[in-house]
């Protein structure tokens, strides 16, 4: 009997720490693996002084470990591409601008959270933000809260849903009431 209760104790033991195994370690270190991805995108943005939203869709693309490119396709034309350091902005005019992300502190931290993110580089993520993670590999929530004074003013909090290694949503929050909902369509992962 002593054995039955000990090998059940055990059992349990087992299937616990193999649920237990995913953590913001084990999501870090797979997202670190995706070299590429490309996905669709539904974002609406909540502004407190308009009564309605505005919306927008189309494709963001990634490459390993730092290119971004946000690709508005309904709700706006236009196109915003991160290259390392450098943030070139197509606007649907035909204009172009160019920002480098060294002389933008809050910007360059708020690039961060999406990069790092899916860099799986959790030591840039901790530098710009504190960071909680919940969830298991079939629903995880990454909260992220700037500690950049300057983001801190304008952003309370950017909060990345998914599933194992695909990102299925990201919300900002900002301080004064007006946030964003970005929400990917298919796999973030080829």
């Amino acid at each position: 009997m002593a054995r039955l209760i000990l090998g059940l104790c055990l059992s349990l033991w087992l299937a616990g720490a193999q649920a237990g195994e995913w953590s913001l370690q084990t999501l870090m270190a797979q997202l670190a693996e995706v070299k590429q991805s490309r996905v669709d995108f539904d974002e609406e943005r909540r502004i407190s002084l308009l009564g309605v939203p505005l919306r927008s869709s189309g494709e963001l693309l990634y490459i390993a470990p730092d290119y971004l490119k946000k690709i508005v396709h309904k709700g706006g034309q236009g196109s915003y591409e991160i290259d390392g350091e450098r943030l070139r902005i197509e606007e649907d005019q035909g204009g172009e601008r160019e920002v480098t992300l060294d002389a933008q502190p809050a910007l360059q931290a708020f690039v961060a959270s999406f990069r790092a993110t899916l860099a799986g580089d959790l030591a840039t993520l901790q530098r710009y933000y504190r960071v909680t993670f919940d969830g298991e590999a079939k629903a995880w929530v990454l909260t992220l809260v700037p500690r950049d004074k300057a983001m801190a003013r304008v952003i309370r909090e950017v909060e990345i849903r998914g599933k194992g290694i695909h990102l299925q949503q990201v919300t900002t929050l900002e301080q004064g009431g007006d946030s964003t909902v970005l929400t990917i369509r298919g796999d973030s992962a080829p």
